[in-house]
């Protein structure tokens, strides 16, 4: 007997038989179905392996920028005026020691990643995920770093590659891609990249990244349209 149980919206499916969890049996009538029930779940259990390396890169990153801004800008083979430029604005730290931002803030993401993991399918596991991305996006790129226009879109990219990994709904993405869109166009606003239309941080930075971001987040959708879609004609076909 096989059940089928949504958790707050999102696909949580059970294969149960006299109240314990039993492999599918393979078929050529059923196996539809089971392929779509491997695919949902292993996508949504594997986003605790996909959290644990988001952590480790985020962890080795801060390492490597508290390392640079406290100790390699010094040592740097580039001229010092040079250094100092860089480090006015990928160094800002609001006055505390960088080791010790960097030794209190990954405690604090790798407690929001380790509750988002707990229990991936529930609504709470995006949640806890959303506020994580944003504030990297808006807090740190931003507003405190004011990083140029590459260099966020390359964190956005990250960012939606991970959320695309964690499978998460549809409209989360669609959240993160709308914020990565204006936090893009508010660097290349104070930058001076939109007066000019034409100008390359405008073309390459601005219209191609906002196009391939909201491509990406419509094929998402499109995506996780067709598998509640399969899953309907699995269910009314058992």
């Amino acid at each position: 007997m096989c059940t089928f149980a949504f958790h707050h919206g999102l696909c949580r499916l059970e294969l149960v038989h006299h109240g314990e969890l039993v492999e599918g049996r393979a078929s050529s009538r059923d196996g539809g179905r089971q392929a779509f029930i491997r695919s949902e779940i292993n996508g949504r259990r594997s986003r605790r392996i996909v959290l644990f390396a988001f952590f480790c890169a985020d962890a080795v990153g801060g390492a490597l920028w508290a390392f640079w801004c406290e100790d390699g800008a010094r040592h740097s083979d580039i001229p010092l005026e040079e250094s100092q430029h860089y480090a006015r604005s990928a160094c800002r730290s609001f006055g505390v020691n960088h080791y010790l931002l960097w030794g209190g803030g990954i405690p604090l993401e790798g407690l929001v990643l380790w509750m988002a993991g707990r229990d991936p399918w529930s609504f709470w596991s995006d949640a806890w995920l959303l506020p994580v991305w944003l504030v990297r996006l808006g807090l740190l790129d931003v507003l405190l770093w004011n990083v140029p226009p590459q260099i966020l879109v390359g964190d956005a990219l990250w960012f939606s590659a991970i959320a695309v990994m964690c499978r998460v709904h549809s409209v989360v993405l669609w959240i993160l891609v709308a914020f990565e869109v204006c936090s893009l166009m508010l660097v290349l606003a104070y930058q001076g990249g939109l007066l000019d239309f034409f100008a390359f941080d405008h073309v390459r930075y601005g219209m191609y990244s906002v196009a391939m971001l909201i491509i990406m987040a419509g094929a998402y959708f499109l995506d996780e349209q067709s598998r509640l879609q399969s899953f309907e004609q699995a269910r009314t076909s058992v």
